[in-house]
């Protein structure tokens, strides 16, 4: 009994990991399924099988940076010349 506990367990915890860690992930970060099957193929392709789940993962995490750069640059303007008001363009 104590057997078919352990693998019945074991065979959930698989299932959560393949397939529905991945879905929740993607609709956090809002991933096409096509770009996904693509990464997959792409990850598979160069590594097999551990590839296939490495790739999504970092296909994920470099979405993520880039969003937030995108948005950091568009929000936070650290090199730019601040703009006058003006009562200071008349003194200029």
């Amino acid at each position: 009994m104590a057997l078919i506990i352990t693998v019945s367990f074991a065979i959930i915890q698989l299932l959560d990991y393949l397939f529905i860690s991945h879905l929740v992930v993607f609709k956090q970060i809002h991933m096409h399924p096509l770009m996904v099957i693509i990464i997959v193929f792409i990850g598979g392709y160069f590594m097999g099988v551990l590839g296939m789940f490495i790739a999504v993962m970092l296909a994920g995490i470099i979405k993520l940076i880039i969003t937030e750069l995108a948005w950091s640059f568009k929000h936070y303007h650290v090199f730019r010349q601040p703009e006058l008001t003006p009562v200071e363009n008349k003194h200029n």
